[in-house]
């Protein structure tokens, strides 16, 4: 019994299937318990970039939770990979989109009210994920939130926000749709468009969308991951839950690392994720952090510890923690992935960069392109 215990503690059978033919009849019981758990696990993907994500999540295995798709867009939505499917009113709409008009996204919602509550019952978690500026998404996104909060279902959003270059009347749809779902949503994960420039600056446009949907992906599958997929570490949907609730505007980033001394790259990943672009924020008020680690069987327990203090040390001391280790076969040997989710860090505010953004519509009326106003880097993001 020993010598298997500290098999299993090494990770060596930790990402196979369990041989249901062997399981005594309480093993059996616990296991019909842990798939309850996982089927209430909901992702909504909602208008087109919402959908994008989710089939984006569709392969990378993330079987323990539901998928659905919701779109005005019958076109888009029949391209969707999910388990299930519903058309956002096809009254109001007629199976095309809301052409960036909110107010039509959220008739829409309304419209097939009674597929959302059936979508939500039983539900535990559901993840919302959209990209914000259109009117799908921003119409939709906060009265799903709205009504999952009435049914005591944790709700977790996770939206990008426009580029600069997409207009006004984009930005102003996000700001709308932002400052309802910092009121609604128990957390809310923001992922500016434009940082992802800085990621990959060379990147075409269609390039960088791609780069959101993945990050979305990634976000949504680490923490969907880590209550249900064993690990070295194991949490619970409850643990989740209570990290999850309440926890106001969240901010994420993402490190890797190669180094081959492990507590090296242990530092590393947790360096670049607190450093990544996607996390421009005063994350030193967060009260709670979400951590979750990847890599290789061999992790050791140091290197794991050295990594969760370079992240406590730079958030509100007494900040509540959650974290996991996974397993992560397809990173190659020697690469920790590490993912940081920071909850109650610093307002978004009023959106300053909407002003900026009508700024220069204005000086564009005058005669200077509102192109070259964000070239010249008058129009730029920041959290407050």
């Amino acid at each position: 019994r020993g010598q298997k215990m500290e098999k299993t503690i090494s990770g060596k059978d930790l990402t196979q299937d369990f041989d249901a033919s062997n399981m005594s009849k309480t093993d059996k019981k616990l296991m019909q318990i842990v798939e309850s758990y996982k089927k209430r696990i909901r992702v909504i993907g909602v208008g087109g970039s919402g959908c994008n994500t989710l089939t984006r999540l569709s392969y990378l295995n993330i079987d323990e939770s539901e998928l659905i798709g919701m779109n005005t867009d019958v076109q888009s939505l029949l391209t969707t990979v999910a388990d299930r499917k519903i058309i956002l009113g096809p009254q109001a709409c007629k199976g095309l989109g809301t052409g960036s008009n909110v107010s039509l996204g959220e008739d829409s919602v309304r419209e097939s009210m009674d597929n959302i509550i059936s979508v939500l019952e039983g539900s535990s978690i559901v993840f919302m994920t959209s990209g914000l500026g259109g009117g799908t998404g921003s119409g939709s996104v906060p009265i799903i939130a709205e009504t999952a909060r009435s049914m005591r279902v944790v709700s977790v959003a996770c939206v990008t926000l426009p580029f600069n270059s997409e207009g006004l009347q984009r930005w102003r749809n996000a700001e709308y749709a932002l400052k309802k779902l910092q009121t609604i949503a128990d957390t809310v994960i923001v992922i500016p468009n434009d940082k992802l420039l800085e990621l990959a600056p060379n990147r075409s446009m269609n390039d960088a969308f791609q780069m959101a949907d993945n990050l979305l992906g990634d976000a949504l599958g680490g923490m969907i991951d880590l209550v249900t997929k064993p690990g070295l570490v194991n949490r619970d949907i409850a643990d989740l839950r209570s990290i999850l609730k309440d926890a106001g505007v969240a901010v994420m980033g993402v490190g890797e690392s190669k180094n081959p001394d492990e507590e090296e790259r242990m530092i590393e990943a947790a360096e670049f994720a607190m450093r990544s672009p996607l996390l421009d924020a005063d994350v030193s008020t967060a009260d709670r952090v979400l951590i979750n680690i990847a890599g290789n069987k061999d992790m050791k327990l140091d290197g794991v510890n050295t990594a969760i203090e370079y992240v406590m040390d730079r958030v509100q001391p007494g900040a509540d923690l959650f974290w996991g280790v996974q397993i992560d076969n397809s990173l190659d040997q020697g690469t920790t992935k590490l993912m940081v989710i920071t909850g109650g860090v610093k307002s978004l505010g009023d959106l300053p960069l909407i002003e900026k953004i009508r700024r220069a519509s204005t000086l564009r009326e005058k005669g200077k392109s509102f192109i070259t106003d964000v070239a010249e880097g008058s129009v730029g993001f920041s959290y407050y």
